[in-house]
């Protein structure tokens, strides 16, 4: 595995994890509202079915990470932070789709 993949690979772990850990925050689990209703996308996650998408799943810290890497001299720690980047652009819209997966299931367990 290369170093970038590995970045990768720690970036999107721990941003799921952020993510879905920022459930408990008021703040950051308010919906995404334009006219009062809730939108249909964001920059890496498509709405699915009447599942809102929230503030905890728009792309923040993983554009900054990224920003941040660029600025890095070429070499090991630019790979793996660049790496992270892109893991943690990726982690709020892959924690809406695992989440409305659970969510689903649970809900046609619960109404068998």
């Amino acid at each position: 595995m290369s170093v970038s993949k590995l970045g990768e690979a720690a970036g999107l772990v721990a941003g799921v994890a952020v993510t879905i850990a920022l459930r408990s925050s008021h703040k950051w689990n308010e919906p995404i509202l334009v006219d009062d209703k809730p939108v249909d996308q964001i920059p890496g996650a498509n709405r699915i079915g009447n599942h809102t998408i929230r503030r905890r799943h728009k792309e923040v810290v993983g554009p900054k990470v990224s920003a941040h890497a660029e600025r890095l001299e070429a070499g090991l720690l630019r790979e793996l932070v660049s790496g992270f980047g892109i893991g943690a652009t990726e982690a709020p819209g892959t924690a809406y789709r695992l989440e409305v997966k659970v969510e689903d299931r649970l809900h046609a367990i619960a109404t068998r």
